[in-house]
């Protein structure tokens, strides 16, 4: 999986939401706040990629 990372608010280093989209999901030039929901990441808790999986945990 190849995915990008979208921060907003904050600074680069430390946006106050985060969002890690894969690619393949993006299909446009621009996405709305409701479509990158279910991609949010707690920017205060780690997080991995589980290669067995495929899943980002």
């Amino acid at each position: 999986m190849l995915a990008t990372p979208i921060g907003l608010g904050g600074k680069g280093a430390t946006p106050d939401k985060l969002y890690i989209v894969p690619l393949d999901d993006i299909s446009k030039p621009f996405m709305f706040l409701g479509q990158l929901k279910k991609y949010e990441k707690n920017v205060k808790a780690d997080f991995y990629f589980d290669y067995k999986t495929a899943v980002l945990r």
